[in-house]
């Protein structure tokens, strides 16, 4: 144990072979009597093997100091050692046989330029060069750690020489023990093989063949030193000696060579002979003639905007308008290999289509499919269909954009404001139309109603029914049947207006039909102004409104040229005659003028005609119910506005007068 004021420190190694020593004394003493207090504190720790004097000395010289000593190495074992059998140790650098491809390993004298590729910067030994040593082998022995404990041999790792056996290009001296190199170049390891592979500073090339077989190429080492190039005759009699047949391509070779003597650059790779390669045919496919590219985008405008009005969700058709054109298969044609070997080509496959629902094929040409029915298009699971019906399912709106079909449409859900819906068929519309236009050019049914501010259009070319109305405006060719009320709306049919039932009526705004307006009840207690027309040809009042305002139009221009005519007549008055240039323009004056009065009198000559079909004096107005005073009725051009109420009436028109009789 160290004395009182002195601590001497001892630690030994998780392996027991070091034991290092440190500590301090707190009062001065001799070297000696430190190097005392070091042994016996290895002692004390168990330290009975390997104690280095000179190391214990040198501790304790730092001890005397009476300053902190860190800890210092005093004792080491002696490791085991295993059996070493003989093998060479290499005082140069060497590579691994797997490092080069077995043509260059197997080649006489390889070619530094080509090792290169492979190996950079590699270590080229000369001719006598000592490279290495080739010791003996060596017994067995046990070890023994610090505390004094044999180890056996058996708890270490065997080891030794990995080569042993040396091969051409190297020799071996016995006297020496000493490994010399034969001639000049790289040492080579292959397990536990070793060889000297020799070395030229000459040009050399190799060639390769591509793996589809269409082209040869050669890869052209330059010289190093005063070393040699490859000849353009050389390259081409190996081309032709490893069977290559194909055109050589000489220019290029020799532009290769050419290049290997102006620069220091590294390999060179060209491609000497080429084959004809083969062309596959193309496989057959689809030219569809309409767009089937569907997407819920909105059309992008040419000045950047979008219009989500515009949504392409379906392609309309028409019967007999092409849908696609199927494109038959195209043979391959076969190549040839640089050998002259022919290499086949794959010929096109013909592509699978079939005809859907209401496609039919040309009668003239069977590769163009043709709608059988109007309707939209589109193509699933390799069939070509067109439905006559559009369903819309949910609103319409941004997420559909704007409706235009060619046949039926059916929407599940409602018609937005700002939306319009247009079809050639019929359209269905299961929820409420806002305000928004819907037309066709057959009939429309609202399972719901028509209701907004006003700025909804219904046109139908034949009937409307719907559920109510509410300050929306319809048209209809035909009839417009209401199951509910309307609403300071405006409803016009060419045949009859039916608002019939019990429990509906017509409180304000405008309803007019040609043959008959039949309403459960007109107007209200309130006497809310409500105008009745039956008689009147709402679409033939346009027309002429259309042909007055024309009128209106080509008098105006009539004037205008007239003024001028005159002008230039008072200048011909007085100047004797026009020039050339205002004499022609007289002429074209004096033509359009007549021109107008043609034209105006064609239309006023239509516009009588119109007048005279305009109205139907059978026309009659029917009221089941009530008509309320505040209420005018038209019959045939005739106006009566009530002033009592009258109830189960039916209104008709006689001697420029409007009748009635209770039903």
């Amino acid at each position: 144990m160290a004395a009182p004021g002195k601590k001497i420190e001892i630690t030994v190694t998780s392996d027991s072979m070091s034991a290092f020593a440190g500590g301090s004394v707190h009062s001065r003493c001799s070297c000696d009597d430190a190097a005392s207090l070091v042994r016996e504190a290895l002692d004390n720790a168990g330290v009975v093997y390997g104690i280095i004097d000179d190391l214990v000395i040198a501790v304790a010289k730092e001890l005397c100091g009476n300053k902190w000593v860190r800890s210092m190495l005093v004792a080491a074992g002696d490791p085991p050692h295993p059996s070493t059998p003989p093998g060479a140790t290499f005082f140069v650098k060497t590579y691994d046989v797997s490092q080069l491809p077995p043509e260059v390993v197997s080649a006489p004298r390889a070619v530094y330029s080509l090792i290169v590729r492979y190996i950079p910067d590699p270590h080229v030994v000369k001719k006598g060069t000592v490279v290495g040593k080739y010791e003996k082998s060596r017994p067995e022995k046990e070890g023994i750690d610090v505390r004094g404990r044999t180890i056996p041999v058996s708890d270490i790792m065997p080891s030794g020489h990995s080569v042993n056996c040396i091969e051409r290009g190297l020799a071996y001296d016995d006297r020496t023990e000493e490994i010399a190199a034969l001639k000049k170049g790289i040492v080579l390891t292959n397990g536990n093989h070793c060889l000297l592979l020799p070395v030229t500073r000459n040009g050399a090339f190799t060639i390769d063949v591509s793996e589809d077989r269409c082209a040869a190429f050669v890869e052209i080492y330059p010289a190093r030193g005063s070393g040699k190039n490859p000849s353009k005759n050389s390259i081409i009699g190996a081309l032709k000696k490893a069977g290559i047949t194909g055109t050589c391509d000489r220019v290029a070779i020799e532009k290769a060579l050419d290049g290997l003597h102006e620069t220091s650059a590294g390999a060179c790779r060209v491609k000497a002979v080429e084959g004809k390669y083969p062309v596959n045919g193309e496989d057959g496919m689809i030219d569809f003639k309409v767009n089937l590219n569907f997407s819920s985008k909105p059309k992008i405008l040419p000045d950047g905007r979008a219009d989500y009005y515009s949504i392409h969700l379906f392609e309309n058709v028409k019967k007999n308008q092409e849908l696609a054109r199927v494109i038959p298969p195209k043979q391959g044609v076969p190549g040839t290999d640089v050998y002259g070997n022919p290499i086949p080509a794959q010929n096109g496959k013909p592509v699978s289509v079939r005809g859907g629902k209401n496609v039919v094929i040309d009668t003239y040409d069977n590769s163009r499919w043709l709608a059988g029915k109007d309707g939209h298009v589109y193509f699933r699971d390799g069939k070509i269909i067109v439905e006559e019906v559009l369903n819309i399912e949910g609103n319409v709106d941004f997420h559909t954009g704007n409706i235009a079909f060619v046949g039926d449409v059916v929407v599940t859900g409602d018609v937005c404001s700002g939306f319009t819906v247009g079809s050639d068929g019929n359209i269905c519309i299961h929820g409420t139309v806002e305000d928004a236009r819907v037309e066709s050019k057959q009939s429309i049914v609202l399972k719901s109603g028509f209701i907004g501010t006003g700025k909804g259009t219904i046109v139908a070319g034949r009937d409307v029914v719907a559920a109510f109305v509410r300050n929306q405006r319809i048209i209809a060719k035909n009839s417009i049947m209401i199951a509910g009320e309307v609403i300071e709306a405006s409803l016009h049919a060419g045949k009859k207006v039916l608002v019939e039932s019990p429990k509906s009526w017509i409180i304000g705004g405008i309803s007019s039909a040609k043959k008959c307006v039949r309403a459960h009840s007109i107007g209200n207690e309130s006497g809310v102004f409500t105008r009745i027309e039956a008689g009147v040809d709402y679409f033939i009042e346009q027309e002429i409104r259309t042909i007055t305002a024309t009128i209106k139009k080509q008098q105006e221009e009539r004037r205008g040229a007239e003024r001028a005519l005159k002008q230039l007549m008072r200048e011909e008055t007085a100047r004797g005659g026009l020039s050339g240039e205002k004499g022609v323009v007289r002429a074209r004056l004096s033509v359009l003028c007549s021109d107008i009065d043609e034209r105006i009198e064609a239309l006023k000559n239509k516009r009588s005609y119109l007048k005279d079909s305009l109205y139907d004096t059978n026309a009659e107005i029917v009221v089941p119910g009530t008509a309320y005073c505040n209420t005018a009725l038209s019959v045939a051009g005739t106006t009566l506005l009530l002033h009592d109420d009258y109830r189960r009436t039916r209104f008709y028109h006689t001697r420029s007068k409007i009748k009635n009789r209770p039903l």
